[in-house]
This record gives structure tokens, C-alpha cells and sequence, in this order.
């Protein structure tokens, strides 16, 4: 067992808190040591990274591997996502799990504030084999569940979760094994079964004719735009819009977006969120979760017109009222559905009239 001290990382955390990012920073790979033992970290910065604060992947390797073997799986599917990569080593050669491997995550995303603005409501959980199980770990901990948006795993080597508890946050999760692996026939349905049964939605994904140490990149893209869609839950923005299960804050939570519907037998209620969204857009569905009904999104147009757009489309004839609120300039514009009408696709670019407003 190849342990490594942590004695400096307490130490490497009160240096590196309430560090910030002051400038974009270079693109491609690099490493950062947080103790004088051999712990650190890789991270990874896309080229062309948009500015403003970005989504964040944690990366867990599996028992045996280290982050360097890792960097040509995921640097293309970082580039498709537009996410920053922190990839950790773990203090075992044995993998995750050991006393202090949570203060190594702690100790990454730490130091990677001072490298990128993080976008707090999307930093999400990755890893492979028992990486993957401590990832789903970390994520269903009470402790430390309101950290996390949204967990990929991988192969994950062990189906021994914690106790179910009340969460403020319910993490999706998205899990892929190759068909070949032996984990999948002992953990997939177990895994699932108990997440499931917590309330979680849960995404598979199983490719025929790979094995457990094949990371094919069409997965791996795959499983990191679903990180990237989700957005952590049940947390009021900056300017007091509150995620929910039915609500949707938009553009850094500036545009509140909600749907009430009304069937012809009177019947009817808020339209729920569905669990995949991103920034910029969302969807809601009305009687089954995975029947989703309608998808709004709240575009920046004021380089162009002076007003922020509303896009939306809906595979419904109910009736429904949809209001998107602008949270900074405190207005709001609402669109409607009558009862047995097909809804028409709606493309709003004169929406609102609120690009110059300001905080008060």
C-alpha cells in the first residue's frame, strides 16, 4: 500500500481558502502537488473556455491507476462539455475509501477555485470502478451531499451505499459499464435498485463488447454533457431564485421559470422539473417524469435587440400558462395554451426589455 502523508494538506487548505480565480487560465493539463508526499492533482482546462463561472467535473480514478492515465479518455469529452477537469489521486493504491480520501476532493477543489470561477450549482462527481462507488458515496452523504449536482459512474466495483437519509439534494445519476465487465453483473441492478428507491433518477448506459478498463469516448461524452445538463437543486441564487421541482432558475438564476396545466376534465397542477437542464434551458413534464412536456430556454439577445429571448416547445395540447421572471429587473412575461390546442412552437426575441437592469 503506497500511503500518503497528509500532514501538510490541513495546512494546504487554510493557505488556499477564500482563494479566487483572477484571469482565464491556459488551457490543457497541469498538476498540482497538496503535500510534500506525492498527493496531487491533475486538472484540466478546455481551449476556448467561456468566461464566467464554469462547471466542474471530479474525477476519480480506479484502484491501481493514477490521474495521468486517464488524460486521453477524458480530455475529449471535457472539450465537448465545456467542463474543467480535476482528476485527484488517491492517498491508497488501493483506491477510494480510505480515512483522509475525502479531504484529498476537499483539498482539489480548493486549490481549483483559485484556478477557475466555479459554477457552485455544477460541480459534479465522476469516477471509475471503486472510484465510481466513492463518488456515489460522497454524493448520498449527508454531510456532504449539497456539494454535488450530479454523479457518472463508472464501472462502479460495489453496490455498498449509505444508509438511506433525508437529502436536501437528490443527485441524478448516470451509470455505464461495458457489457463484458464483471461489475455490471454484480453491482448494475443492485446499484440501481437502491438509488431508485431513494428517489434518484437513474441513467444506464451498456455498450456491448467492452470490458471494465475500456472507457469508449462516445460514453465518456455522453456521461459528461449529462453532468454538465444538471444543476444542484433546492438552492436560492443570487438574485433569489430557488431550484426546485417546480421551478427552474435560469443564466446564473436570474430567470425564474415556472408552467401551470389544466387538463378538459379540470384536472391539472405545477409542471415538475426534469432532472436534465443546463444554464440556459430546462424541460417539465406534467404526468410522468420521463414523459417530458415542455422546453423552455432564456437567451441573451442584448448585443443584438436590447432584450433577453424566450424560446420554447411543447408536445402538448393542454392547457397551460408558463411565466418566466426576470428576477434583477423584477418583471415578468407570461404565455399561455388554450385547452385542445397543438401548443406552437414559440419564439419570443423581443421577451423582455430588461438588459440594462441593475441591483438595487
Amino acid at each position: 500500500m503506497k500511503m500518503r502523508s497528509l500532514a501538510l494538506l490541513v495546512l494546504a487548505l487554510g493557505v488556499l481558502h477564500g482563494a479566487t480565480a483572477s484571469a482565464q487560465p491556459s488551457p490543457g493539463w497541469s498538476r498540482v502537488d497538496l503535500d510534500q508526499q506525492s498527493t496531487y492533482y491533475d486538472y484540466y482546462v478546455p481551449g476556448g473556455l467561456a468566461a464566467g463561472a464554469t462547471p466542474v467535473i471530479v474525477f476519480l480514478h480506479r484502484s491501481g491507476k493514477e490521474p495521468m492515465d486517464y488524460r486521453e479518455a477524458l480530455q475529449g469529452a471535457a472539450d465537448a462539455a465545456g467542463a474543467v477537469l480535476a482528476v485527484p489521486l488517491s492517498q491508497s493504491h488501493f483506491g477510494w475509501g480510505f480515512p483522509g480520501d475525502a479531504g484529498i476532493i476537499n483539498a482539489a477543489v480548493e486549490h481549483l477555485h483559485g484556478v477557475v470561477e466555479i459554477n457552485e450549482l455544477r460541480l459534479a462527481l465522476a469516477g471509475h470502478g471503486d472510484g465510481a462507488w466513492f463518488a456515489l458515496e460522497r454524493a448520498l452523504d449527508p454531510a456532504t451531499a449539497t456539494t454535488y449536482s450530479a454523479v457518472f459512474g463508472i464501472g462502479a466495483s460495489s453496490s455498498s451505499l449509505p444508509a438511506a437519509a433525508e437529502l436536501e439534494h437528490l443527485p441524478p445519476v448516470r451509470l455505464y459499464y461495458g457489457a463484458n465487465d464483471e461489475n455490471r453483473n454484480h453491482y448494475l441492478e443492485p446499484l440501481r435498485a437502491d438509488l431508485e428507491g431513494r428517489g434518484i433518477s437513474v441513467q444506464v448506459e451498456v455498450l456491448a463488447g467492452n470490458g471494465a478498463d475500456e472507457l469508449p469516448a462516445a460514453a465518456m461524452e455522453a456521461g459528461f454533457e449529462f453532468l454538465v445538463a444538471q444543476s444542484r437543486g433546492g438552492l436560492i441564487t443570487e438574485f433569489g431564485c430557488e431550484n426546485g421541482e417546480e421551478t427552474i432558475c435560469l443564466t446564473g438564476g436570474r430567470f425564474r421559470v415556472s408552467v401551470d396545466w389544466e387538463t378538459a376534465e379540470g384536472g391539472g397542477g405545477a409542471g415538475k422539473v426534469a432532472n436534465l437542464r443546463s444554464d440556459g434551458s430546462g424541460l417539465f413534464w406534467f404526468f410522468n417524469s420521463k414523459n417530458w412536456e415542455l422546453l423552455v430556454k432564456v437567451l441573451d439577445g442584448c448585443d443584438l435587440n436590447q432584450h433577453f429571448w424566450v424560446f420554447m416547445a411543447a408536445s402538448t395540447n393542454l392547457e397551460y400558462t408558463l411565466t418566466v421572471e426576470d428576477m434583477l429587473a423584477q418583471t415578468s412575461v407570461v404565455y399561455t395554451n388554450p385547452q385542445g390546442r397543438a401548443a406552437p412552437a414559440i419564439n419570443d426575441t423581443s421577451a423582455l426589455e430588461t438588459c440594462d437592469a441593475t441591483a438595487e
